[in-house]
């Protein structure tokens, strides 16, 4: 949903709904996250019934939404983002980052700061190589200076922190 907010008294007024599955709008099943880019032109969510990240762009002025895309587990290579149930956007707004609570993993996606579009970069999974810490995850959060990725586990009650090497 998106809603207007009176700056004087902070009341809100309902703008517009999305629904997946009605019109083209999908990849918001069980919405569980967003992120806004730093620019505000785009709206990222984690859908995570649908193991998928949903793009929409965003008119500034009237905060009205349009569907881009959704990326899904398993489609185009796509990985990592088994119910999706927390996203992060870099500062730069140049890459996003999903995080897969039944995956155990964090999906890595390139996003193209002139369209929205997202291509998927790679995923990193509990257990796999020296990755520890993200089991389940369920949230995620970048450094102001975009250094550092901090995962929250949901299983392991631990907390993950990468290093991010743009």
């Amino acid at each position: 949903a998106v809603f207007a907010r009176n700056s004087g008294t902070g009341a809100l007024s309902e703008v517009e709904v999305h629904v997946d599955g009605i019109g083209t709008v999908d990849g918001i099943a069980a919405a569980s996250a967003l992120a806004i880019s730093p620019d505000g032109r785009f709206v990222y969510v984690a859908g995570a019934g649908d193991d998928a990240v949903a793009s929409f762009s965003r008119n500034d002025v009237t905060g009205v939404l349009t569907f881009l895309e959704a990326k899904k587990e398993g489609a185009a290579g796509v990985e990592g983002i088994r119910y999706a149930r927390a996203i992060a956007i870099s500062p730069d707004g140049a890459f996003l980052y999903a995080g897969g609570q039944k995956a155990d993993a964090i999906a890595v996606f390139k996003s193209n700061t002139s369209t929205g579009w997202l291509t998927f970069v790679e995923a990193h999974r509990e257990g796999v190589g020296s990755v520890t810490g993200i089991s389940e995850p369920l949230g995620l959060a970048i450094s102001p200076d975009g250094a550092h990725l901090y995962v929250a586990s949901g299983d392991r009650t631990a907390l993950g922190v990468f290093a991010r090497n743009e």
